[in-house]
């Protein structure tokens, strides 16, 4: 499984998996998952202390897939099982 965190910035970061451990390093003890598809999900921080932060690439991400949503949150990570899928943008 491919990772790739993306910060409130717009930053992709290819992480070295999509483990629980990797994720909750990156994103915190809290995090809630959107499924983009059948095989990538994305995962967002659900962490208080940074509740109100507007992620808008991880938003135009949701909305290219279908959910027209905004996203909020310090960070958040993309699972997929092909690299070149994960870090388009």
């Amino acid at each position: 499984m491919i990772a790739t965190l993306i910060t409130t910035d717009g930053i992709y970061q290819q992480l070295s998996d999509g483990t629980s451990d990797t994720l909750h390093t990156h994103l915190g003890a809290q995090f809630d998952a959107l499924t983009l598809t059948d095989t990538t999900d994305m995962w967002i921080s659900d962490d208080p202390h940074h509740a109100h932060t507007f992620n808008p690439e991880a938003s135009r991400i949701a909305s290219e897939a279908g959910f027209a949503i905004e996203v909020y949150g310090s960070a958040v990570v993309i699972t997929a099982p092909h690299p070149a899928y994960v870090l388009m943008h």
